[in-house]
């Protein structure tokens, strides 16, 4: 779910969670989106990302 955009507390809500403890279990972070971070921060363009027109 986080990894689709989906909010660290609607998450948590729907697994009848705290967000803190959402966080603890499901916030692990992949190479894939720490790269993505990474290009967003230095303001390259997300190549993973899809648009569509």
């Amino acid at each position: 779910m986080l990894d689709s955009g989906t909010t660290i507390s609607a998450a948590a809500k729907w697994l009848g969670r705290d967000p803190a403890m959402t966080l603890r279990v499901y916030g692990h972070v992949y190479d894939d989106a720490l790269a993505s971070a990474g290009m967003v921060l230095i303001g390259l363009p997300d190549t993973d990302s899809t648009t569509t027109s």
